[in-house]
C-alpha cells in the first residue's frame, strides 16, 4: 500500500522508504528513478549517454572498465601521434640539412 509509511534500519539509523509511483515499488535508500531508462536503480549514480544505461550498484565495475579502456585508448593514441610527429620532424630536419 503506497499510503502507509515504511522504514528500514541501516547501520542503526532508521530511514524512510520512498514509494515510486511509476515502478510501483518501495525504493531502498539511495535508489532513484531514472527518467531515461524508466526504472528504479539502486545506488543510482548517473545515466551514461555513451553506454546508454544507468550507472548504479550492479554495474559500477563495468563502467569503471569502460572508463579505464577509453583512457588507455586516449593515452595510446597520444603516444603514437607524438612518436609519429617526432619521426616526421626528424625526417624533415634531416632533409633540410642535406
Amino acid at each position: 500500500n503506497a499510503s502507509a509509511e515504511r522504514f528500514v534500519e541501516v547501520r542503526g539509523v532508521t530511514m524512510p522508504l520512498k514509494w515510486c509511483s511509476t515502478c510501483r515499488i518501495w525504493r531502498p535508500p539511495r535508489a532513484s528513478h531514472c527518467t531515461e531508462c524508466n526504472v528504479c536503480v539502486e545506488r543510482f549514480d548517473h545515466h551514461c549517454p555513451w553506454t546508454g544505461q544507468c550507472v548504479g550498484l550492479r554495474n559500477y565495475r563495468y563502467f569503471f572498465g569502460f572508463v579505464l579502456s577509453v583512457c588507455s585508448l586516449c593515452a595510446y593514441t597520444l603516444v603514437v601521434s607524438a612518436l609519429s610527429f617526432l619521426h616526421a620532424l626528424a625526417a624533415a630536419l634531416t632533409d633540410a640539412t642535406s
